[in-house]
């Protein structure tokens, strides 16, 4: 439904809401829009709850009962939606209550009929918000995303949509007044010199008022695509639901067929698509998407093979780590495997009071026994140790809560990767700055562009931990290579058309260089929290790493890391520098 209903409302955009309003449509226009954000928001049914088990397991509310809710959801809702609506279409339909003779922005004379197409614009304004957040609030409920504030929306839904209401009164309000600003600047740098009269100034006004909310639903729908990383979510989390009642663990070891499909279009359109700007056209929007999906299939083929459970012998059954038991077995058969080896070489380096030799490497031929939870004969390859077994296996039982523990790692590493790029894309110099002041959607844009990097930062890691048991590496930084390259391999087909679009190809690479260190930093903590347990023994998270990495491989993270950032510094001190194009 959504998609045909994108396809629709994309097209009234495109056709029938061609450019600013005019004096002879403008209540056509008005009223499309109105009938456009309540369909959505009707389409959506917000007010559908999904039954909550109780404490026992049981649905707390009948057949009755959800009946009886929807209905006061459902008041609640096109309430509020309609009271907004009919603000709006007063304006448009009876514009001379506020002092305009018509919706002709020369006929706004009086301030009565300034704040009349504020109004106006800000009601429309909301509702298209409104109808954004209806569909996630559905996707997300659905899809049981929202676990915390589903009973506070089953128990209070006056409440809710009060807030809610107001909230996003406040978000129209603070988008028309990024809006004003951008436009007073703009106007006072166009008549500095000559002047302008009062005349000329309250039709200026008049124009931008009755321009605003053209111009704001366009921006609004183009982040429409978040909508569909949400639904993605939101359906994988249902199969994931669906795949282990009661706690069962399936013995997949990675998200198989319409999973990895799901977690691939996760990818491809919260991540992949923040990268089309790099090719320097917008055509290839078409192209981008099945080049990123063929990327991330290609990638799970190529590597499959290589990663660490892969080369287990035949029949090892990856339900058995999966149960509590064996996967306590598992990690204290990975900690002596670490202690042992310690100790070796404490005794390389000729500390007294260390183990002999013989009985240090009797005690790692038995951890190198094959772990089985039943009694078996049976060893690890001479390549793999049971500390990669466990690597491999990741923090979690379930590649879901893996994937979801490395989307939140992800999400705070991603921080200061998001700073750099809004700076660079917005800041960087007095002419990207003035750029950014006096375009409607300059302040606007940099805060959903620091809100959709952090989605894309936390998407990747996603994909990462999803994938965590089949990527190739005994260390988790290995494995953020491989996402990069997957990532990056659409990038590359785009750097073909560099000299074409006249784009600079350093974006491209810092771009790439951000997403390795997030990933790498994501898979480092991952390595971390396999071993959570160990916390105690350790004074520091440092301390648990140098345990997990040994002195050698701590040492060369910490130099991999320190090149992937001075790489990365230097490519943004170049480009901050370099002189710089509009950012719109």
């Amino acid at each position: 439904m959504w998609a045909g209903l994108s396809a629709a409302v994309a097209l009234i955009l495109l056709e029938v809401i061609p450019g600013p309003p005019t004096a002879d449509v403008q209540p056509r226009y008005t009223i499309i829009s109105i009938a456009a954000g309540l369909v959505m928001i009707v389409l959506a049914f917000p007010w559908s709850p999904v039954p909550t088990p109780d404490a026992h397991g049981s649905e707390a509310a009948g057949p009755a009962d959800l009946r009886t809710s929807r209905r006061r959801h459902a008041r609640a809702v096109l309430t509020a939606a309609s009271v907004v609506a009919s603000v709006g279409l007063l304006v448009a339909l009876a514009p001379r209550l506020f002092g305009l003779p018509n919706l002709m922005p020369q006929t706004a004379q009086s301030s009565l009929a300034l704040a009349g197409l504020a109004l106006m614009g800000t009601a429309v304004m909301w509702l298209w918000l409104a109808a954004m957040v209806a569909w996630a609030w559905r996707f997300a409920q659905e899809g049981g995303l929202v676990r915390r504030l589903a009973p506070a929306w089953a128990k209070s839904p006056v409440l809710c949509v009060v807030v809610v209401t107001v909230v996003l009164l406040l978000m129209a309000g603070a988008m028309l007044t990024c809006f004003w600003w951008a436009r007073v600047r703009q106007w006072e740098r166009q008549t500095w010199l000559s002047g302008a009269t009062p005349n000329l100034r309250t039709i200026d006004q008049g124009e931008f008022l009755a321009a605003f909310w053209a111009t704001g639903i366009r921006w609004v729908y183009s982040y429409a695509w978040v909508l569909a990383g949400v639904a993605f979510l939101a359906f994988l989390r249902t199969r994931v639901r669906a795949e282990r009642p009661a706690g069962k663990l399936p013995p997949e070891l990675e998200p198989l067929k319409q999973d990895f499909l799901l977690v691939t279009l996760l990818f491809a359109f919260v991540v992949g698509l923040r990268q089309v700007p790099l090719a320097g056209s917008a055509a290839l929007y078409g192209v981008w998407l099945p080049l990123t999906i063929l990327s991330l299939y290609a990638l799970r083929v190529v590597t499959g093979p290589w990663s660490v459970l892969a080369r287990m012998p035949e029949g090892f059954s990856p339900t058995r780590p999966g149960s509590e038991q064996c996967r306590q077995q598992l990690l204290e058969k990975a900690h002596l495997y670490r202690r042992v080896h310690h100790q070796l070489m404490l005794m390389d380096r000729g500390h007294e009071g260390s183990a002999e030799r013989e009985k240090l490497e009797d005690q790692l031929r038995d951890v190198h026994e094959w772990l089985r939870c039943e009694p078996a004969d049976g060893r690890l390859p001479d390549r793999v140790s049971v500390l990669d077994v466990a690597l491999s296996w990741g923090p979690r039982d379930h590649w879901w809560d893996n994937a979801r523990h490395a989307a939140r790692l992800a999400f705070w590493f991603g921080v200061p990767a998001t700073l750099a790029l809004t700076w660079l894309d917005y800041l960087r110099d007095s002419r990207t700055r003035l750029v950014t002041q006096h375009h409607p959607i300059g302040l606007v844009e940099i805060a959903a562009n620091l809100a959709v990097w952090q989605l894309a930062w936390a998407a990747a890691g996603f994909f990462l931990g999803a994938l965590w048991r089949v990527l190739p590496g005994s260390r988790g930084p290995v494995r953020a290579v491989a996402v990069t390259v997957g990532y990056a391999a659409p990038i590359g087909v785009a750097a073909l058309f560099v000299n074409v679009a006249d784009t600079n190809a350093g974006y491209a690479l810092l771009h790439v260089l951000l997403m390795l260190s997030v990933l790498t930093l994501t898979s480092i903590w991952m390595d971390m929290a396999t071993f959570s347990g160990e916390r105690k023994f350790w004074p520091t998270r440092l301390g648990l790493l140098l345990s997990i990495y040994q002195l050698r491989g701590i040492s060369t993270q910490i130099a991999y890391l320190l090149t992937q950032a001075g790489v990365a510094a230097s490519i943004w001190i170049q480009l901050a520098a370099s002189d710089s194009d509009p950012p719109f």
